[in-house]
């Protein structure tokens, strides 16, 4: 059942979209998207000719959202929408084209989206609830359930600058040489950035490839640079006596140093499991605007907890 709160959000929608077409002319052209590191993209390309809406801000949590009111009044008048396939956009994109029909929905591909990273593993008090991702075993290829951080992998996101920039190009064709020539030194700064990060891990041996994590947002990433991912999900609570046990037992039988937490997650648990393995917990923040200096120093830190 739709809550009152979220009726009277769409009733409101309805009232700005009534009243407020979106800019054109030479006013900048009012585009949304769903994360800050898809607005860093965004203005890299068509910098001043856009006005970009977030909706989840900085720090903000995707499984519970619920627009504003004033997010809802930038959504009411964007021309196109950049998705990046997170959960909450199943159910409010939707919504937001029935209120917003001049607006163009752009989503990465199918295939990017359903790219399969991470397979049950049985950990002594936890069950089936814990995922290992990444490159294949050695015992061979791996079943793996997809995850949709795809903005946190370099190639993944080499492939949405081509997307946004087409779709800007068409929204606004005039500035197709513009936009043309800032994707491109955008390309050659992801590809810089990816070629910077895999020489971090290239000294690594293979039984050493792997991290820790509480909430399984890495695979993409651990397979755009040939790591592990190992991704315990509890049903969003912190593991239990015996879960800890288990999960100690887990990262010392593979040589795992390093757990990934995200910003804001209690680090009680995480420093715990740490102390007892002899590594490292590293904060890391999922949705931070400045993509590529985020992501660098996310490596870093990662890289130097594995050694």
């Amino acid at each position: 059942m739709i809550s009152r709160r979220i009726v009277s959000i769409l009733s409101l929608f309805a009232f700005l979209f009534a009243t407020a077409a979106p800019a054109l002319g030479g006013s900048p052209l009012p585009v949304a998207v769903s994360i800050m590191p898809q607005k860093y993209f965004v203005e890299r390309i068509a910098g001043d000719a856009v006005r970009v809406t977030v909706m989840i801000p900085q720090g903000g949590d995707p499984h519970s959202y619920e627009p504003t009111a004033s997010l809802m009044a930038g959504v009411s008048k964007a021309a196109l929408y950049f998705s990046i396939g997170l959960p909450f956009e199943e159910q409010w994109l939707p919504r937001f084209a029935a209120f917003a029909p001049q607006m163009r929905l752009v989503s990465p591909p199918a295939e990017l989206l359903a790219q399969p990273h991470a397979e049950p593993v049985d950990i002594p008090g936890l069950g089936r609830e814990a995922r290992h991702s990444g490159h294949a075993s050695e015992g061979g290829p791996e079943h793996h359930h997809a995850d949709p951080h795809i903005w946190l992998s370099p190639p993944a996101m080499a492939t949405v600058t081509a997307i946004m920039r087409d779709a800007l190009i068409e929204a606004l064709p005039d500035k197709r040489r513009e936009f043309t020539a800032n994707a491109e030194a955008l390309l050659a700064d992801i590809n810089a950035l990816e070629q910077r990060i895999s020489a971090l891990f290239a000294s690594l041996p293979p039984k050493q490839r792997s991290f820790l994590t509480f909430h399984h947002a890495w695979g993409n990433y651990a397979a755009a640079f040939g790591l592990r991912e190992a991704s315990v999900e509890y049903q969003g609570k912190e593991p239990g006596p015996r879960g800890m046990a288990g999960l100690i037992k887990f990262a010392r039988e593979r040589n795992i140093k390093a757990l990934v937490i995200s910003s804001g997650t209690n680090r009680s648990s995480a420093e715990a499991i740490a102390r007892n393995i002899g590594g490292v917990v590293v904060e890391a923040d999922l949705t931070a605007e400045n993509w590529p200096d985020n992501l660098w120093k996310i490596s870093s830190s990662l890289a130097a907890a594995m050694r």
